[in-house]
């Protein structure tokens, strides 16, 4: 008889709290639990760490546990505070002294400031600071404000998959918390962000606007936007960028080239994970406050796939980038720039223009790809565009219906006087309006136009419901996997590749590296909604049904705000998002669609820029 025995494992951690190369008190555990019954106040200059030792590390179990009950461990506790009248950016480390004898350190998982737990072999290896150390670990950076505080919490445990074998058999980690400033910050930063704050490079000059559209040079040293107030961070590209503007003055429309509007990293929590493959009824009770949690890239991702687990959005993780600037209305051109040609001199992101229209995805990709190369600026993808919508139905945007633009002449930045009661209806009926003219109308710096902004003030983004359907970099893929370029010789995007149909495009764009396109697999129904991916501001946005209007007109529908829901196919391999002027309750920035790739007077396209920090 096989006898099943579960070893136990001593596991000793000494535990030394240091900030700055400054030794605090050291603690050898080597029973279940550690108590203090007082703090160790530590300073150094202006900047002072409290360690609270009120809930201490505590190992429960000497021996593997599984991550749930590693995460119901009690926590060992430590607040920082910063008592200098600057912004200072912090980093805990994890360091290994060399008295350490639990060789593997993918044995231990760690759960810091109650994110997701991981091995510690893959938290980020960084410069040691203390001598007599093996290794050291990054848990986390961020920055703290003038006179600020953070309080911190740290579980460590043996795996549950650590082999049952003498070499991690009665071993020892032995170990030292240290926090340090790396520097300070003489910019302005927003607490709530977590150390995601906007990138500022190259041509992007930051600035705050007015109600009425008055664009100013902001000190970056004094607040500019604030997510928690709902104002999110706005920068332009100047047409002469040889113009300099001190801080505090008036940049003129007519030097304004381009708009764009920081989107900051973030996790969300999973709020829909069914898979709808068909159409029943909608259930507008799904309609919900998405929530959202800004983090650093430095933060390890959280990997959620399940309802209420953190999922960091997959828009972030394809660039690791710790956000990224969108282009504040639809992208315009010059006069002068021809409708289907790369030309990306002849760009504009402007309000008050026409919309970029009648071009092809392969162009308006490329269009946007070599626009402004330094920083990494390329075509809207959709899961971009998903990144955007759930920011806008979290507590730091409107979380609510956008007012559309239904300005028939696609002019950027209006909005419709009063929300339409009704969808495409292919004529000017009353439920739904539309038109260029003053009385239903009105652009982006009126109290009107806010509507349509995903803040409901001035310093969103706009034209993310109605005016022009805009093109994503969002494809369906063949049965092999492989991209489809389009349908037919005649309806496709212009890349080289297969048509959902049969043939194939055999001369045309070359397809650029997959981070910057979202592939979907191959379907051949515009309900199979269980393609989606999470993120992406389609299927989540479930279940769906099929109306039919007064005219006998029928559209499939999300559960969200009655918006416009067809998915890729064969017939229809690319996504269009956002709506058009003339689709009245279907527009709406949780509203998507399928084409061909193909050019034509209704499709746009929007730029983003995700440089490097």
């Amino acid at each position: 008889m096989r006898v099943n025995v579960k070893k136990k494992y001593k596991l000793g951690i000494l535990l030394t709290i240091t900030i700055l190369f400054v030794t605090g008190v050291s603690y050898a555990i080597w029973s279940m639990t550690l108590t203090q019954e007082t703090s160790n106040v530590i300073t150094t200059g202006c900047f002072n760490v409290e360690y609270t030792d009120n809930n201490p590390i505590n190992i429960q179990s000497a021996y593997p546990i599984s991550d749930e009950e590693g995460k119901k461990l009690t926590s060992y506790t430590f607040t920082i505070t910063n008592t200098c009248d600057i912004r200072v950016l912090y980093q805990v480390n994890l360091e290994i002294l060399d008295t350490t004898t639990l060789l593997n350190h993918s044995y231990l998982k760690a759960q810091f400031n109650e994110s997701e737990s991981n091995l510690l072999s893959n938290y980020e290896v960084v410069t040691k600071t203390i001598p007599n150390t093996t290794n050291a670990y990054e848990l986390g950076m961020g920055v703290l404000s003038k006179k600020g505080s953070k309080t911190f919490t740290l579980r460590l445990w043996l795996d549950e998959n650590t082999p049952t074998v003498s070499e991690a058999m009665d071993k020892t980690l032995e170990s030292k918390i240290v926090v340090q400033t790396v520097s300070e910050l003489d910019t302005y930063t927003e607490e709530a962000l977590n150390g995601a704050d906007p990138v500022l490079k190259e041509n992007l000059i930051p600035v705050t606007i007015a109600n009425d559209g008055t664009v100013t040079k902001a000190n970056i040293k004094e607040k500019w936007y604030s997510y928690e107030e709902k104002i999110w961070a706005n920068a332009v590209i100047l047409k002469d960028e040889n113009m300099t503007y001190p801080d505090g003055s008036v940049i003129p429309e007519s030097n304004i080239e381009s708009y764009f509007v920081w989107i900051p990293r973030y996790k969300y929590k999973i709020f829909n994970d069914s898979l709808y493959n068909g159409l029943t009824e909608m259930d507008n009770s799904q309609i919900q406050r998405i929530e959202v949690e800004f983090v650093s890239k430095d933060v390890i991702p959280s990997e959620g796939n399940k309802n209420n687990e953190w999922l960091t959005h997959p828009a972030f993780t394809s660039f690791e980038s710790n956000g990224f600037w969108v282009g504040k209305f639809e992208t315009s051109k010059s006069n002068t720039a021809p409708d289907n040609s790369i030309n990306s001199v002849g760009i504009q992101i402007k309000p008050n223009v026409t919309s970029w229209k009648n071009i092809q995805v392969g162009n308006a990709f490329y269009t946007s790809y070599y626009y402004e190369r330094n920083l990494d600026s390329h075509m809207m993808k959709n899961m971009e565009w998903g990144a955007v919508a759930y920011l806008q139905h979290s507590k730091y945007g409107s979380q609510k219906k956008l007012r559309f633009n239904n300005n028939s002449d696609f002019i950027t930045g209006y909005a419709s006087v009063s929300a339409p009661t009704c969808g495409y209806t292919n004529d000017n009926r009353e439920c739904n309006k539309y038109g260029a003219t003053s009385n239903i109308t009105l652009p982006y710096n009126t109290t009107t136009g806010y509507l349509a902004s995903t803040t409901e003030n001035i310093s969103g983004i706009y034209d993310m419901a109605g005016g022009a359907w805009e093109y994503v970099m969002g494809v369906m893929t063949s049965e092999n996997g492989v991209p489809l370029s389009g349908v037919s010789a005649t309806s496709n995007s212009g890349f080289i590749g297969e048509y959902g149909n049969g043939g194939s495009l055999a001369s045309g764009y070359a397809w650029p590296n997959e981070k910057y396109y979202d592939k979907y697999q191959y379907g051949t129904s515009p309900y199979d909604f269980s393609r989606r991916k999470v993120g992406d501001g389609t299927g989540e946005m479930g279940p769906f049904k099929n109306v039919i209007y007064a005219n006998n007109l029928s559209r499939y529908i999300s559960s969200w705000y009655d918006t416009e829901a067809y998915f890729v196919s064969a017939t229809a391999p690319w996504f269009y998002r956002g709506g058009a002027y003339a689709n009245g309750t279907e527009s709406g920035i949780f509203t998507f669609e399928c084409s061909t790739g193909i050019s034509g007077i209704w499709g746009s396209f929007r730029i983003v820029l995700t440089p490097n920090d």
